[in-house]
């Protein structure tokens, strides 16, 4: 249910700082704000993950704290 609210919270944002913007612009600004959704992530991940993939994705642990 946590992601609903954030979702949420993020829509009417976005609503509201569009006001005048043009197209490519909220385009701009979705994308901007959609990458804040997820926590970076720049961690080693095992060589063994299924190769089948065409990206590889670790889970971050330490959500909200900066990655050294």
């Amino acid at each position: 249910m946590g992601f609903l609210i954030d979702s949420e919270a993020l829509v009417k944002e976005i609503v509201g700082l569009t006001s005048g913007y043009m197209p490519r612009d909220i385009c701009a600004l979705i994308i901007d704000a959609g990458a804040h959704l997820f926590p970076k992530v720049n961690k080693d991940v095992p060589d063994d993950v299924d190769s089948s993939f065409s990206f590889k994705m670790a889970v971050d642990n330490n959500h909200g704290k900066d990655s050294p």
